[in-house]
């Protein structure tokens, strides 16, 4: 639930929430963060490419989410050729906004380097 000032839910690549002047709601299941696997050739090294900002909607009502983050250990390839990184971000929720179920997408590109 929004408050009367904008306030931020940020979702670590670990699954964990911290909110500032939001209230959460009761969450029956889990909360995780984005999980990717990068699969190629074993030994590779790979960059990963997280967007800036993206805006998720709800009717004719939007938030946006900034400040993605990775946590990719190592950037390279185990010897089985994978390597597996979780994405976090943070959500701005506006003064006052309203409820709904917002939706969107957010591109991840690897590129081998």
């Amino acid at each position: 639930a929004a408050g009367t000032s904008a306030g931020t839910v940020v979702l670590g690549t670990n699954g964990g929430r911290t909110e500032s002047n939001v209230i959460l709601p009761s969450v029956t299941g889990t909360v995780s963060a984005a999980k990717f696997t990068v699969t190629g050739l074993p030994g590779s090294t790979y960059a990963i490419t997280l967007p800036d900002e993206v805006t998720i909607i709800s009717g004719a009502n939007n938030m946006k989410i900034t400040d993605f983050t990775e946590d990719s250990a190592t950037n390279t390839l185990t010897e089985e050729g994978t390597e597996t990184f979780n994405v976090g971000a943070t959500l701005n929720v506006g003064a006052g906004q309203p409820v709904g179920e917002y939706e969107g997408t957010f591109v991840v590109t690897v590129d081998y380097e």
